[in-house]
């Protein structure tokens, strides 16, 4: 075994140890959309037909997809004795996704885990929230998938092999690239179909590449055929491949242009190549016309997708949702919620356009017929993930174009090469530059594996005793659970800051439903003006499933609304709700444990609550003020709101709802703001009063005041946006302020 072969060895055999690694620290049915791919594969098993096409379907279970990665999944994990069908919903968490956008292990986790449902696989069949046998299912599916990136990772190798044989450097940055890349791993370790279209489509990739680069053969043909029909009865996008199938049988003949007896060679075994496709795939596509018309099967899926979301609201959000692709390439987990630092994707960032800068010095070696195909399949790839994106929500993630992530190393890896010095071009320098890119693929795969994915899902850090700068306390919540310590962050806060509440926690035994923890920082009039809603452990400690006795910490991040009235005193008030018999748990004759009181500080602007709260770039609300925050039934309330006219495109129309807990809105108080807004000097600060009349049965408690502004149009009304500072919609209202109404 030579040189490259060894070092081929090595990172296929860190990446299968790395990939198991994902696969073990991400729990069950976290990935995207796994459950519905585990949906699939059940459904197979117990039904032993494809589902129907339907979007109802095709949401709950991914119908929409051929069944290639699901049948292979269903033969495998037929034998294992399960009684999970092909509806199953794991225990949800209802708080995950909280500032999903940080990096951090603030409820990162969809659903409510076993502290063993990673191993042993088989649970008791007598555990209500843990099936017996769901979760090996989930891991011999998931192991199918990390098979299907091994083969992946190998294809990048022989792409690079193939195109540049005398540099087999470049062929293992390429596979470096592949095996070490964290949404490469997250994929293979997860239940999908991505990671059979990435492996086949890769193929796929690597046979048109050699075609283009040293001619075709009658096997080659054959290759190239099975490889696009396996990768579109995987996931339908991989079929884009083919115009760069057809384009390497032209870049094959071209120098030989003038000779027909080519030309005919190549348009047969082009045929060859369309024909095995069409033998493989082609019963998919009748099958989906028979029962819907649509050889795809996905025009049901889409029209419920765009009636959801709307053509245009699709195209801002592809636009707006770059930057987020951007991360998928690299590492974002799971649904998102799972992100690294902004600065690892800038690092990236830099990375990638010194391998621009090198690929432009060494274009020279690019002009190959073989390299050109290989950036067309990149391209083809990137033209149908933008398609997508503008087609169906929630497709901005590079899990469509895994296929070409073999294709995107290779070009990466010549482009850092072609970075050195003419006179360091040798062997052994770009043997550093792959050694280079293995260690930095390897090193950032751990990174993020022990640093973000992992402490995600993992059980919180248990203590021994308090620490020197936590208060002791002692509350007991109906031997649930007992608060032992606390502390603050700060006794002094303004709207839109964050108080952290840290709570010592000592569980004292496991309930049969997950209790949830509150935290209430409650004004002088009974308001609640920030709270905090959580399972223990933010989420990864819930109370069916915590370690009695051992104590632990929480630290509920708080953040004060930037439409906080101020200046108030804020009481801050914890405790355990049941939700099964919606109540909080008692302690020491009370509902919640008082741990003292924040003040909450006005802010310096031109206005009253001063607020920057912009309406399309028309009009901003700087401030507000009420002439009171309680009132009785029936009683009425003025506010008044301060404003800058920006650039105003029509005259506007305000609306104050007051809205319950059940969405129930109580009064209403809408009108044109008068005078007319058009008449307003730009710039200038204005304000506008309007009463608000409570219903005569309003019932007692706490309201919001939604607030927001409506264009008037000929054709009639139009809610104007609320943007946020980076210019994309946060929705169409504010929720300006809290209210209480009095028995």
């Amino acid at each position: 075994m030579n040189f490259p072969q060894r070092w081929a060895a090595m990172i296929a055999i860190a990446y299968v140890i790395l990939a198991l690694a994902y696969g073990f620290a991400n729990p069950p049915f976290e990935a995207t959309d796994e459950i519905r791919h585990f949906r699939y594969v059940r459904y197979l098993v117990l039904n032993r037909t494809l589902p129907p096409v339907s979007a109802d379907a095709s949401k709950e279970l991914q119908a929409h997809h051929p069944p290639l990665y699901y049948a292979l999944a269903a033969l495998i994990t037929a034998p294992v004795h399960s009684n999970v069908g092909a509806d199953y919903a794991p225990p949800a968490n209802p708080f995950w996704g909280f500032r999903y956008y940080e990096p951090s292990t603030d409820n990162k986790n969809q659903y409510v885990h076993s502290p063993d449902d990673r191993w042993p696989f088989i649970h008791p069949l007598s555990h209500p929230l843990y099936p017996s046998g769901a979760t090996l299912i989930v891991y011999l599916a998931r192991w199918l998938s990390t098979m299907f990136g091994l083969g992946t990772v190998l294809m990048a190798y022989r792409l690079g092999q193939t195109l540049f044989s005398d540099r087999p450097a470049m062929a293992l940055g390429a596979m470096a690239f592949v095996a070490f890349n964290p949404s490469v791993l997250h994929s293979a370790s997860s239940v999908n179909n991505d990671a059979a279209a990435a492996f086949f489509g890769s193929w796929a990739v690597v046979e048109a590449a050699a075609i283009a680069h040293s001619g075709s053969t009658r096997a080659m043909a054959i290759r190239l055929g099975v490889a696009l029909g396996l990768g579109v009865m995987s996931k339908v996008s991989v079929a884009v491949l083919g115009v760069a199938a057809a384009a390497a049988y032209g870049a094959a003949v071209w120098p030989r242009v003038s000779q027909k007896s080519n030309w005919r060679l190549a348009i047969k075994d082009l045929g060859i190549v369309i024909l095995g496709a069409a033998l493989i795939a082609g019963w998919w596509f009748i099958r989906n016309y028979s029962q819907v018309g649509d050889p795809m099967g996905l025009s049901d899926y889409q029209s419920a997708w765009v009636g959801e979301a709307g053509r245009a609201r699709l195209l801002r959000e592809a636009i707006s949702g770059l930057p987020y692709a951007w991360t998928t390439v690299w590492a974002r987990f799971d649904y998102g919620q799972i992100v690294l630092p902004d600065w690892t994707y800038q690092l990236w960032g830099v990375l990638c356009a010194l391998s621009a800068i090198g690929l432009v010095r060494a274009r020279l070696q690019l002009r190959s017929p073989g390299v050109l195909v290989t950036v067309l399949a990149i391209v083809l790839s990137l033209v149908a993930w933008g398609v997508l994106m503008v087609t169906i929500p929630a497709t901005a993630h590079a899990r469509h174009i895994l296929h070409a992530f073999p294709a995107i190393g290779l070009l990466l890896s010549v482009g850092w090469a072609g970075l050195l010095p003419r006179r360091y071009e040798g062997a052994q320098t770009q043997k550093l530059v792959s050694l280079g890119v293995g260690v930095l693929g390897f090193c950032f795969s751990i990174f993020a594996l022990l640093g973000y994915l992992a402490p995600a899902f993992a059980y919180p850090h248990t203590i021994t005793a308090l620490p020197a700068d936590a208060i002791p306390a002692s509350a007991n919540f109906e031997g649930a659970a007992e608060i032992v310590g606390y502390r603050f962050s700060s006794d002094s806060v303004q709207p839109g800051d964050r108080v952290d509440v840290t709570v010592y926690w000592k569980p004292l035994a496991r309930t049969a439903t997950p209790l949830q923890v509150f935290v209430h920082l409650v004004d002088s009039q009974g308001i609640i003006a920030a709270q905090r809603d959580t399972y223990p452990g933010l989420g990864r400690a819930a109370t069916t499933t915590w370690r009695t006795g051992q104590m632990l910490a929480d630290t509920y991040r708080v953040f004060i609304p930037d439409t906080a009235y101020a200046p108030e005193t804020l009481t801050v008030r914890v405790g355990l709700w049941n939700p099964a018999e919606s109540r909080p748990l008692i302690a020491t004759d009370s509902d919640a444990f008082v741990m003292g009181k924040v003040n909450l500080e006005p802010r310096v602007g031109d206005a009253p609550n001063p607020v920057a709260v912009n309406f399309e770039n028309t009009m901003t609300l700087i401030g507000y003020s009420l002439d009171k925050r309680a009132a009785e039934p029936g009683g009425a309330l003025m506010l008044t709101t301060y404003w800058r006219a920006v650039k105003p495109d029509s005259d506007y129309w305000a609306y104050v709802h007051v809205v319950g807990a059940d969405s129930r809105i109580w009064a209403l108080a809408d009108s044109i703001i008068v005078p007319p807004i058009t008449q307003w000097p730009i710039g200038e600060i204005r304000s506008e009063m309007r009463q608000i009349v409570l219903a005569p049965d309003t019932p007692p408690g706490q309201y919001t005041l939604e607030f927001g502004l409506t264009r008037i149009l000929n054709a009639g009304q139009q809610r104007l946006s609320v943007l946020a500072e980076d210019g994309h919609e946060t929705g169409d209202h504010i929720e300006l302020a809290q209210i209480r109404v009095e028995p």
